[in-house]
């Protein structure tokens, strides 16, 4: 894949629990993830914005305090 953005289709997901956005092109997240009730576990190895960046991992866990992120870069 390639994202740049989370589509926001997903916010119809109701029923989502986890999310894999490995190997991406993010640099964010948006705040509608908090939306989604039963999102729990998501996946963000190899978006290296975010996953090489120390304070930007700890914002998305402040900011998502529901969710547990998997930063592992499995293509380092």
């Amino acid at each position: 894949m390639n994202l740049k953005e989370v589509p926001s289709f997903l916010t119809r997901l109701r029923e989502l629990n986890s999310l894999d956005l490995q190997a991406n092109n993010l640099h964010d997240l948006p705040d509608f993830l908090n939306a989604l009730p039963k999102l729990t576990d998501v996946t963000m190895g190899d978006n290296y914005a975010i996953t090489r960046n120390e304070a930007k991992k700890k914002e998305l866990q402040r900011r998502f305090p529901k969710i547990h992120f998997n930063f592992d870069d499995e293509y380092d």
